[in-house]
């Protein structure tokens, strides 16, 4: 009995371990700045960046202009608030690494291997997670009715509305996958939902 109680407890402060660090992560995202902060160092095979170059890449997302025409003033203010704010916030949650004197940035192994989807709905869209339930029932509720001979349905044979959902189904996740990768930090030109701080 003395095991058990032992093995449970660590599950549950692995289980706290984790949600901890799922937080921190969400909090150190829940800026725009420091979500284009990691899009672009996720862009390319880029290791070491300048902090220079970063900033400048982000001046010209929050001025909608190329990097060459941001002005100095504009790329200093966010030059600033990442070097005393944002990149040591990173940092410390295990996404980004400094070199010894400050000016470049790295991400780490672990941010590296992870793939961050932005995403939200907006009142007027449909949730991809409700859209493909109410496709199932629509479906199944042909297939259903097809087979107990229910009219109009049972026009087309159950063995047509399973090709017909598999084309739906097939459809629908080339269109879902498509759009989730619109939202993924690191690809594409500038990150989803950036705005300016």
């Amino acid at each position: 009995m003395q095991e058990i109680t032992q093995f449970q407890h660590t599950d549950e402060t692995r289980a706290n371990r984790a949600a901890g660090e799922i937080d921190k992560l969400f909090d150190i995202m829940s800026n725009s700045r420091r979500r284009a902060v990691f899009h672009y160092l996720k862009q390319g095979d880029r290791t070491a960046v300048e902090i220079s170059e970063v900033s400048r890449q982000l001046a010209a997302w929050e001025c909608e202009i190329e990097p060459e025409q941001v002005s100095y003033n504009d790329r200093h203010s966010i030059h600033t608030s990442l070097r005393q704010f944002h990149l040591p916030k990173m940092e410390e949650g295990g996404l980004v690494e400094l070199n010894d004197q400050g000016t470049c940035v790295t991400l780490t192994e672990a941010a590296n291997q992870m793939d961050i989807y932005v995403e939200t709905v907006s009142e007027e869209e449909v949730p991809w997670s409700t859209y493909f339930l109410s496709l199932s029932a629509v479906l199944g509720i042909g297939i259903a009715a097809a087979t107990l001979g229910v009219q109009p349905l049972a026009l087309l044979p159950a063995q047509e509305w399973l090709v017909v959902e598999s084309i739906a189904f097939a459809v629908s996740s080339l269109v879902f996958w498509s759009s989730q990768q619109e939202d993924l930090l690191g690809a594409g030109n500038a990150p989803p939902l950036f705005s300016e701080q």
